[in-house]
């Protein structure tokens, strides 16, 4: 208004001094340098706020701060995939993706999931730990992309918008085109026509001024009819500016020579190598006009000059043209830019955590002979630094039955977790927590938290068989169709039916399973099972034990969490009866 009011007085002759117009140029000149100041801090605070989340993020986690880690949404899956995922914190709660994740888009977050849920071969395993050690080496490139794609995350579109409006394009009716072009044309007629005698009154006056009327009121009445469904294409690809500015960070880190590893390579072919016309940074730069001359409805100076080419030449259905032959150009093309996007945030979380723990290990399929498992100094990554407990364990080929026994909250299901959970972490490429870790990709299928079903009419013990039925399926699916072998943990099964039936009926679980050649772990308290045929000559038993202290007259029970081999020589049920007042 400062500016408005002296410039409009002056252009309207209410004032001829030459003194208004300085003082509404000045205004205006002002309004423009502290509204572009002001985008400008928006955009600053922006960052500063997403910088802050994201660091606030690495805190949480290194602390195992779970109400300050996010929760994560993720869409469903596979019944078995999920019964895994669900057993082992692999997606919900407390879980690993949770705590590994440092994606900013849901396509990083759906990648890593699936990753971190689904067998990955040697080669892939081995790829990605490359990729992973060469991030490493890129602390400052690495910390750019973060922030950069968690901008991309929380922008008012996102990658899925994006990749959306690619699937299903927008397309204006085929006679809007020649509407596009007669309207505008007749605009320009009657102009013309006016231009020729601005006096006359006649035929040419009349004949201008239909035109005119004829083709503003075409274009307003097409502008009007489409202004939502245009709006909301534009809306969609909002992200690409900083879908492009993650480009750019790609290309500073690398310049003009791609990775040295071969996952990397694919990424910086997809993504920021400026030779390839396919690649993300190419495509992006070729949709920054189109994009920017779209914006200009969003830039306060300029709108009512926006207003003056929308319905004068149709301007927004002029972008829209321009932007489906951008879609033909690179369909084929998009969908491999968002997966890439997503891989590279997964690599970047992994890389995030070799970081971390410096400590930890990449793990190595390279078994020694007549050895299924070898690790040493083995932990739950999940678990507070100063709270975890850390063991030793190999499995030895001719005795693939890992047999756990132990009293109650000794750590027999938290020891089983923490070989599936370091398991699932090595699928990423991340290192795992330990100091050794040595085992072929392995399948993993678990019966730890099952849960019966009033609803459906299903007990306990039927959810228990339905869950172990499953669990026999994958596992020879795995096995006959793809030679993959599986590490299969069962935790407490069967406790829905009496003691001398589910000896029986664990036993032949057991044997049915052996069958199919897996690494498997076995929780148990009933340490009658460790004496059963078929279990001592195909299982190696270890245990956990407590011991109770006396602490001002009272008994109080502790547990050291170490692994000890042999059965458990203790048990403590009717203990911790006495020490809760139930005997």
């Amino acid at each position: 208004m400062a500016a408005a009011c002296p410039l409009g007085l002056f252009f309207l002759r209410l004032s001829n001094s030459y003194w208004i117009l300085i003082l509404g140029s000045v205004f205006a000149v002002g309004f423009i340098v502290v509204a572009g100041f002001h985008e400008a801090l928006n955009l600053r605070l922006r960052r500063i706020a997403i910088e802050s989340r994201v660091y606030g993020r690495l805190l949480a986690r290194k602390h195992r701060d779970w109400e300050k880690l996010p929760e994560v949404d993720l869409p469903g899956l596979d019944q078995s995939i999920l019964d895994t995922a669900e057993d082992l914190d692999l997606i919900q709660g407390r879980s690993l993706i949770r705590w590994s994740s440092l994606a900013g888009t849901r396509t990083g977050l759906k990648t890593l999931a699936t990753q971190l849920t689904t067998f990955a071969d040697k080669e892939t395993v081995r790829k990605r730990q490359d990729a992973v050690r060469e991030l490493l080496s890129l602390s400052d490139t690495r910390r750019r992309l973060v922030l950069q794609l968690w901008n991309l995350g929380s922008a008012r579109s996102g990658l899925e918008d994006f990749a959306g409006w690619m699937e299903t394009p927008f397309q204006l009716p085929a006679w809007i085109k020649s509407f596009s072009i007669a309207s505008p044309l007749c605009l320009l007629i009657g102009l013309a026509l006016l231009a020729i005698d601005r006096t006359s009154t006649g035929t040419i006056l009349i004949a201008g001024i239909g035109f005119m009327l004829l083709g503003g009121i075409v274009n307003i009445a097409l502008v009007l009819g489409f202004v939502g469904a245009i709006h909301n294409v534009f809306k969609s690809i909002d992200s690409h500016r900083e879908l492009e500015l993650v480009c750019n960070d790609w290309l500073a880190a690398f310049g003009q020579s791609a990775p040295s590893s071969e996952l990397l390579q694919g990424l910086h072919s997809a993504i920021g190598d400026i030779s390839n016309n396919r690649s993300a940074i190419v495509g992006l730069k070729s949709l920054r006009w189109p994009m920017r001359l779209a914006g200009i409805r969003l830039q306060p100076l300029l709108y009512f000059p926006f207003l003056i080419l929308q319905c004068c030449v149709l301007w927004d259905f002029r972008i829209i043209f321009w932007l489906n032959r951008w879609q033909l150009q690179y369909e084929k093309d998009v969908g491999r830019w968002i997966d890439s996007i997503g891989q590279m945030e997964a690599l970047l979380s992994a890389a995030s955590i070799a970081e971390e723990y410096p400590d930890w290990t990449f793990p190595s399929s390279e078994l020694a002979t007549n050895t299924l498992f070898q690790a040493a100094s083995m932990g739950h990554p999940l678990l507070r630094d100063d709270a975890r407990v850390l063991n030793d364990l190999t499995i030895h080929q001719e005795r693939p039955l890992l047999l756990v026994t132990g009293s109650n909250m000794a750590g027999k299901s938290t020891l089983m977790r923490t070989l599936g959970v370091n398991i699932s972490l090595s699928r990423i490429g991340a290192p795992v927590c330990a100091t050794s870790f040595v085992c072929e990709p392995m399948e993993l299928a678990t019966s730890i938290r099952v849960r019966d079903s009033l609803a459906d009419g299903v007990s306990f013990f039927m959810a228990e068989l339905l869950r172990l039925r499953r669990v026999v399926d994958f596992v020879q699916s795995n096995r006959n169709k793809s030679n993959r072998r599986s590490l299969v943990i069962l935790d407490e099964i069967l406790q829905g039916t009496n003691s001398k039936e589910r000896q029986i009926a664990v036993s032949h679980v057991i044997q049915k399973l052996l069958t199919f050649d897996p690494l498997l772990m076995v929780s148990t308290h009933d340490l009658q099972l460790a004496d059963m045929e078929g279990f001592t000559k195909n299982s190696q038993i270890v245990h956990f034990r407590e011991h109770f202290v006396e602490i001002e007259g009272k008994s109080e029970m502790r547990f050291d969490y170490r692994l000890h081999s042999g059965v458990a020589p203790t048990t403590n049920a009717l203990k911790l009866l006495e020490l809760v007042g139930l005997q």
